[in-house]
């Protein structure tokens, strides 16, 4: 996984797409699990539930634009779509 440093970062409610640039898929995927925990609980203030759902949806299009762009590489690897 990342270094720990980087999972820090991405706990952060200030996660940034410079930060998603940075991150391994499976911090993006870390920060998705942890914003959906904290907003399972059910005891956060809307402010603080509004900023986690942020960071996770960041995240999340993160990760989607890095699993696109390994597609992408893994059909060239192939030969094309139709490999």
């Amino acid at each position: 996984m990342g270094k720990p440093q980087d999972v820090g970062r991405l706990r952060s409610a200030s996660y940034s797409p410079a930060m998603a640039k940075q991150a391994t898929i499976e911090d993006q995927f870390h920060a998705i699990e942890e914003a959906v925990a904290a907003l399972e609980g059910g005891e956060l203030p809307l402010e603080e539930a509004l900023k986690r759902y942020e960071t996770g949806l960041k995240a999340v299009r993160a990760a989607k634009t890095q699993l696109d762009a390994y597609q992408a590489r893994l059909e060239e690897l192939k030969g094309g779509p139709e490999g």
